[in-house]
């Protein structure tokens, strides 16, 4: 059986995924209106509950039709369609996300950053590990949550409560005794990873090391406040724009919108409409802040959309405050094997929240086995089971050849020609 927020369903489809959440659909019958507006960003909130037959349920966190609402119209009368992801899921995922460039600090600084700003509960990994930078800047939750689990050696899973947990990829929980009507042991040679490079590269931290930024973009006319993303000494900036310009910048220790915040230097650029500037200049480096001036394409020879880009270039200052112990400012390591007969080295991972060259040496296994996870897998196929769950450890009543396998994946579907239960998992190594 299985109901949506208590209302039966015709059909049904739940995935439970390690380190993207939940994805679901399901049929209702009867036309049903939404009392929220999806094109106003509002979200209705379900839960699906399902059982197996057998005593066992599962109910699922809160869901939000974030992908599809529809309605199908037959001869046999008007049924509702939705589709989407886990509450959750939604919430991290939304783009353009920023946080204030952090340093010195820990893995659950930025995790409780993520949280406040999402209102989800998140427990981060078992150990907490120090990091030298971090740059949330434009991006969504999800990427930066997934970088801190590839370095901390863990899994993501949104639990049934809608809460997300940092899970490390040797916890296997209980085990299921599943009976499928089918499975698949595959192993791919392209997956399989011998070892790789790790470079941390925190060039905001090498003293007097002139360092290139990358644009900040405008595309809008008018007086700008932008966050340098890290700070920078001794700053000269160039205007690099395609259509529009960039002008009357001014170089500041803190947000110019604080009573508190200084202007460093203020650089006019050649612009003919000099700004008179009553506000001292300190010269005191490093920058934080900088106030730009974008003007738009000069028309009517120039009738483009705004596209200004700034260049801010200058000296990287030292590390504000004392080093946080057993953190290495740069490094570059060999993960495994990347070089001989047999090798099959994996991607570069140039990463700064790896915080020491010495605990990539005392978790270079774990690091292998996280890169081979889609090397040696196996798919199971047969009756629901709602005794399956993320990171159990599988085990079947097949030839001893099936070797036991760490759940990734779990599927459930339901209609009214039979439910069934899709795992997918790969080989324990350990």
């Amino acid at each position: 059986w299985a109901n949506l927020s208590g209302a039966p369903v015709l059909n049904f489809r739940v995935s439970q995924m390690a380190n993207r959440g939940w994805d679901w659909s399901a049929t209702v019958a009867g036309r049903i209106t939404f009392p929220v507006d999806p094109a106003a960003g509002e979200q209705e909130v379900f839960v699906l509950h399902v059982g197996d037959g057998r005593g066992h349920t599962l109910t699922s966190p809160p869901l939000v039709a974030s992908s599809q609402r529809a309605w199908d119209y037959s001869i046999g009368g008007e049924v509702t369609i939705y589709s989407g992801t886990d509450q959750t899921s939604w919430k991290l995922s939304q783009p353009f996300q920023s946080l204030p460039t952090l340093r010195n600090t820990q893995f659950s600084t930025i995790i409780k950053a993520i949280a406040d700003a999402t209102g989800v509960t998140i427990y981060g990994p078992t150990a907490d590990l120090n990091l030298t930078e971090e740059d949330v800047k434009q991006s969504n939750w999800w990427d930066a949550l997934a970088r801190m689990a590839e370095v901390a050696i863990c899994n993501l899973v949104v639990d049934p409560s809608g809460a997300l947990r940092f899970v490390p990829l040797q916890w296997v929980g209980e085990t299921c005794n599943f009976v499928p009507e089918k499975a698949t042991r595959s192993q791919n040679p392209t997956r399989r990873v011998t070892g790789f490079l790790i470079n941390k590269l925190t060039s905001h931290y090498q003293a007097a090391a002139v360092t290139q930024d990358r644009y900040y973009t405008f595309d809008s006319a008018g007086y700008k406040v932008q966050q340098l993303r890290h700070p920078v000494s001794s700053a000269v900036a160039v205007d690099e724009s395609t259509s529009g310009s960039c002008s009357l910048v001014g170089f500041w220790d803190g947000n110019p919108n604080t009573p508190t915040s200084n202007l460093i230097r203020f650089q006019s650029m050649g612009n003919a409409d000099q700004a008179f500037v009553t506000v001292p200049a300190t010269n005191k480096w490093p920058a934080t802040w900088i106030t730009v001036a974008v003007a738009e394409s000069a028309p009517p020879f120039d009738a483009r959309p705004i596209a200004a880009r700034l260049a801010i270039s200058g000296s990287s200052p030292p590390p504000e405050g004392a080093q946080l112990q057993g953190v290495d400012l740069s490094f570059t390591v060999t993960v495994g094997v990347i070089k001989g007969q047999g090798a099959r080295p994996g991607p570069v991972r140039n990463e700064s929240l790896y915080p020491s060259k010495a605990y990539v040496i005392a978790n270079e296994q774990g690091l292998i086995w996280e890169s081979n996870k889609d090397f040696d897998t196996i798919r199971t196929d047969g009756p629901i089971d709602c005794t399956a769950r993320l990171f159990g450890k599988l085990k079947m009543a097949l030839p001893a050849t099936v070797p036991p396998a760490r759940i990734q994946q779990v599927d459930h579907t339901g209609s009214d020609s039979g439910f069934s239960t899709a795992l997918n998992g790969f080989v324990i190594p350990w």
